[in-house]
């Protein structure tokens, strides 16, 4: 009896597995919310998954072979010919790179233009008719990749704050458990990335409240997690006597607003320089900290 495939071997081409995911949820007439529901996800990470932004675990492997009624081998082999034959797509790691650096933003071409329609129609005016005129497809095109706008909105906002995420654990690294030096490598974090990729933070500013309450969990919880990344700098920088003796969620909330707010206003043909920015907004927020010192 062969050997299983490793869910490793899917994860390096998660492109096509997921197209291959996608095709047997739909043969079996399966929405996201049913596989999510299977799977113990939610159902943005079902659509990752299709997607190819995020690879299985051998657990969830497993399940999802059983709940197609196939066995591993069956469910990949399609996968592993495709690569074989050298017709899977590169795939690029998600968090790769230095965290400073913004190249191209990898979104495929449905969500990059429910972006683009988000920003200048909203949310709510923007019609699948539209996407699909942005993005080269016809309607059912669309609906192929995505079951709805309310998944494409929550992909993009969910790419948003995972990229954000890596970025701001990434900084951290380079402060060396120093709390000061922490809290500035933060807001750096925040200001750059709310400046190199003010649209996509824009969108979540200006329209998550249109996601249904378990989209709106599930990007709260990112939030969530953020925010308490400056509230830990905060602490500590406090116990240090470094810090001021204030309510250090309080403050994190002010900073990540402050640094939020750029989104709305920024300009590269401004006066300032992005490292202008930067510069001022980390002294607004060391000042906020040690107002009291």
């Amino acid at each position: 009896m062969a050997e299983p495939p490793s869910a490793e071997a899917a994860g390096g081409f998660p492109e096509l597995f997921g197209v291959r995911i996608r095709e047997l949820r739909r043969e079996r007439r399966l929405t996201l919310r049913d596989l999510a529901a299977a799977l113990e996800v939610s159902p943005a990470t079902v659509s990752a998954i299709e997607n190819g932004r995020t690879a299985v675990s051998v657990r969830r492997l497993a399940t999802v072979a059983r709940l197609f009624g196939m066995s591993i081998d069956a469910l990949l082999m399609p996968v592993l010919a495709a690569t074989e034959s050298g017709d899977a797509p590169t795939a690029e790691p998600a968090a790769n790179g230095e965290w400073r650096s913004f190249g191209s933003t990898p979104l495929d071409d449905v969500l990059l233009a429910a972006s683009a329609a988000f920003l200048a129609i909203g949310y709510h005016g923007a019609t699948v008719r539209d996407i699909a005129s942005r993005a080269g497809l016809s309607v059912p095109g669309v609906y192929y990749h995505y079951e709805s706008k309310q998944e494409m909105l929550l992909n993009i906002m969910d790419f948003t704050l995972t990229d954000l995420l890596w970025r701001a654990h990434a900084a951290l690294d380079e402060a060396d458990g120093e709390p000061l030096a922490g809290f500035r490598l933060l807001v750096e974090c925040l200001v750059r990335y709310n400046v190199a990729q003010r649209d996509f933070a824009f969108l979540g500013l200006s329209e998550s409240r249109a996601l249904d309450e378990e989209s709106l969990e599930q990007v709260h919880a990112k939030q969530v997690e953020i925010h308490e990344l400056l509230v830990d700098q905060i602490s500590r920088g406090t116990e240090l006597g470094v810090f001021d003796k204030g309510d250090p969620a309080v403050t994190a909330r002010a900073v990540v607003s402050m640094c939020s707010g750029l989104a709305l206003w920024y300009t590269e043909h401004g006066l300032l320089t992005l490292d202008d920015v930067v510069e001022r907004y980390v002294g607004f927020a060391i000042g906020i900290v040690t107002a009291g010192v």
